[in-house]
């Protein structure tokens, strides 16, 4: 249906549509491709008002050199006028015979497009990498679900369900842990909101901070209520610029952030704004930080939610603790509590989830050197320590690390490495690419604490026994609630990062992970298949991974002829 050609496309096109902006229109990436499969041009999307993706690659070519081409895209092009004209009649003007896109534009106004496409004659193929898509643009997709952007609610409490003590104090109900992942989950959100009475109350910057510095990705400051704002509140000096809404209409203060291009919204504002969320049915995600210390009294963390009787709590789903020190996060779901909005098309294709809960880049640094000599030659041995998560890196460096360096990050697999174990291929692949640097210059990244795609030793060994009654690698996680990969690359950016390595040819089969080290700040120029260690232990695994997990993987080398 695909192919080898067309999925590499789509890897690169994944890659470019990270490069563009959030905001109003979704993020879309966009390669043209010559019939043998070399690629022509490449296009992302700059922004509401500039060129689309595809329009944006097809300005690379020269009049009439597109005809005859196939066109990989992100997202099933457009069909509607707006501040630019259609991108699927622009493929149909430029001659393109076939177009690969990855997800349905789920717009009542904008979708369509593939069947303009395909009235016009051009061969039309959707679903190609649809998850890596999906998790792309998920808040976007789910800001044209729900028509607004999507809402995290979040507080600290008591292990009794109190926001302060009696006498008004709260500063620290939770300890530094708990703290500096609210600040990550800051820096992950398009705006933060809070309430007038917070305001005067706290004073808070509103700012996401590692330590005594700012996180490079900042949220929108928005206060909520109709008092004034201080002069000298601390918030005026927020790098973003201050929206004061001044209202108490929820619905309508998202519906305004929404067509500022606002996706996510991380409510941070107390007890009375948090339960006016609940109570309008607006809250989609929930962080609860909890601490093992009693406060009693009358200061709850939540208030009336418009939840009169047992049968109509709000309810929570997916759940997840996750210790921080002394305290606990629970991060769950709210039971979604309005319809699509009008006119949205469904979309099937459900995005993987990606835990960032763990490891944060920025706790990584660089603790011992080495020189080690190896069978596969001597190399530079430099161990990391994560502080936070506890957990020791390596970096593995052969030569100079100059421009586009040649880079794997390779994560853990005691049974494949040390037990040569022949269910994957693991340990022919950290073979192989140790054996690359050391001819040519690069660094392997060896990631620890990444057994099984990071769902741990154990867990892995049960999936196994899962996958010997018949599931594949993917659906043996998915059965044991866990997901199919739940490994970040954060402390791998970092390890670059003090490396001095920005731009990476990438020794990788997995699509998603260029994904997630684009994501990170790292370019990756080239993304390299190492497509090694494949045999009959191991076929039906590795063809799951290209089927289903979108890695580059000839079919030739899975399927031999003769």
């Amino acid at each position: 249906m695909f192919s080898d050609a067309e999925r590499r496309a789509m890897a690169r096109a994944l890659v470019l549509a990270a490069r563009g902006p959030r905001g109003v229109n979704p993020q879309v990436g966009a390669v043209i491709l010559a019939p043998d499969g070399e690629v022509l041009a490449e296009g992302w999307h700059r922004g509401a008002g500039t060129p689309h993706a595809e329009v944006d690659a097809l300005s690379h070519l020269p009049a009439g050199a597109a005809r005859g081409t196939t066109a990989v895209v992100t997202l099933e092009p457009c069909n509607h006028t707006g501040r630019t004209g259609p991108c699927a009649q622009a493929l149909i003007d430029a001659g393109v015979a076939r177009v690969v896109y990855a997800l349905a534009d789920p717009g009542a106004v904008s979708g369509g497009g593939a069947g303009r496409l395909a009235s016009a004659g051009v061969d039309v193929v959707s679903g190609l990498l649809s998850v890596e898509a999906a998790q792309l643009i998920e808040s976007w997709l789910e800001l044209v679900r729900l028509g607004r952007p999507r809402v995290t609610v979040k507080w600290a409490q008591s292990l009794d369900g109190r926001a302060a003590a009696d006498d008004g104090t709260s500063q620290w109900i939770t300890g530094p842990e708990a703290r500096a992942d609210v600040h990550r989950r800051r820096a992950e959100h398009d705006a933060i909101v809070v309430g007038t009475g917070t305001v005067l109350a706290d004073d808070p910057s509103l700012t996401a901070r590692h330590g005594d510095e700012l996180y490079a990705h900042q949220p929108i400051p928005v206060v909520i209520g109709e008092r004034a704002i201080p002069e000298d509140a601390r918030l005026r000096a927020h790098p973003r610029e201050l929206i004061h809404a001044r209202t108490h209409d929820l619905a309508a203060v998202l519906t305004d952030l929404a067509e500022r291009g606002v996706q996510s919204v991380f409510v941070e504002g107390g007890p009375a704004l948090a339960s006016a969320f609940f109570a309008a049915g607006l809250v989609d995600d929930v962080l609860v930080y909890t601490a093992p210390l009693l406060l009693g009294g009358s200061r709850l963390a939540l208030g009336e939610i418009g939840v009169p009787s047992m049968p109509e709590a709000i309810r929570l789903t997916e759940p997840t603790l996750i210790a921080l020190g002394s305290d606990q996060l629970l991060h769950a779901r709210v039971t979604p509590l309005v319809s699509p909005a009008p006119g949205a098309r469904t979309i099937t294709e459900e995005p993987r989830m990606i835990d960032n809960s763990r490891t944060a880049a920025s706790t990584t640094v660089r603790s011992a050197e080495a020189t080690v000599p190896t069978v596969h030659g001597t190399f530079r041995f430099l161990a990391y320590h994560d502080a936070e998560a506890g957990t020791d890196h390596l970096a593995i460096v052969a030569g100079e690390l100059g421009e586009r360096a040649l880079v794997r990050v390779h994560s853990e697999c005691l049974t494949g490495e040390a037990f040569g174990s022949e269910k994957c291929e693991c340990g022919p692949q950290l073979d192989a690419a140790l054996d690359l640097i050391n001819e040519h210059g690069g660094v392997v990244i060896y990631m620890r604490g990444q057994e099984g795609r990071g769902i741990g030793l154990l867990n892995k060994l049960r999936a196994y026994a899962l996958q010997e009654q018949g599931l594949d690698t993917l659906d043996a996680n998915l059965a044991l609630g866990l997901p199919a990969d739940a490994r970040d690359y954060r402390a791998a950016a970092a390890i670059l990062d003090d490396l001095g390595v920005h731009e990476v040819r990438l020794l990788t089969n997995n699509t998603d992970k260029v994904h997630q080290l684009e994501s990170l700040g790292v370019t990756v120029a080239e993304q390299v298949p190492l497509v090694v260690g494949v045999g009959p232990n191991n076929e039906g695994y590795l063809e799951t991974k290209r089927a289903r997990m979108g890695h580059i993987i000839d079919d030739a080398l899975l399927h031999p002829q003769g």
